[in-house]
């Protein structure tokens, strides 16, 4: 029992002491540690502090109207999703029907985005049963974008919550004509 211990301790030292000499930064580049003298570092700590304020962050360079890569004729009709920080946006969750809501966005920690439930937008004619529009969680990501590329990103449609727990009935809203690319338009 005290060799397997041992050698995690050890290989955990070595790990650590690797992820010392070499830092990654925000663009995935590896930035080797300095070893110039106290003067010279400030120098390039200022200008590395400079560099990434000039910079802006994915989240901030895709905002705007996206196409689903594959829309017929780059047609936005239930095709386009706006991202937009400021406020709310309207999502079409199905084409044939017209069904559309009101969502929001947010930055998650691990640079991707979620989309949040705001409000029906249209609903009309969309189905027998009514959809329990005031039940469904406003707090609970309902979809999630990963960037591709500076210009791109991956929709995976997650579906309404309703107190914590996914509303199976009303899970294919949204599945079906929001999933997959998008790209710049």
């Amino acid at each position: 029992m005290k060799m397997p211990t041992i050698i995690f301790i050890v290989s955990s030292f070595i790990f650590l002491g690797c992820k010392e000499d070499q830092k990654q930064n925000a663009d995935g580049n590896l930035i080797e540690k300095d070893t110039a003298s106290e003067s010279g570092s400030d120098t390039l700590v200022r200008n590395f502090e400079e560099e990434n304020i000039s910079k802006p962050t994915k989240p901030d360079i895709l905002t705007g109207v996206f196409i689903r890569t594959n829309a017929e004729n780059n047609n936005c009709e239930c095709n386009c999703v706006t991202v937009d920080f400021q406020k709310p946006t309207e999502l079409c969750l199905d084409k044939k029907s017209g069904l559309s809501i009101m969502a929001k966005f947010r930055r998650m920690p691990d640079g991707s985005l979620s989309i949040y439930y705001e409000q029906a937008k249209n609903q009309e004619g969309v189905t027998n049963k009514k959809i329990p529009w005031d039940k469904f969680d406003k707090n609970a990501a309902i979809a999630t974008i990963s960037y591709t590329s500076n210009d791109a990103f991956d929709l995976d449609w997650i579906g309404f919550t309703v107190d914590g727990e996914l509303a199976v009935d009303y899970a294919i809203y949204g599945k079906k004509n929001l999933e997959g690319n998008y790209r710049g338009k």
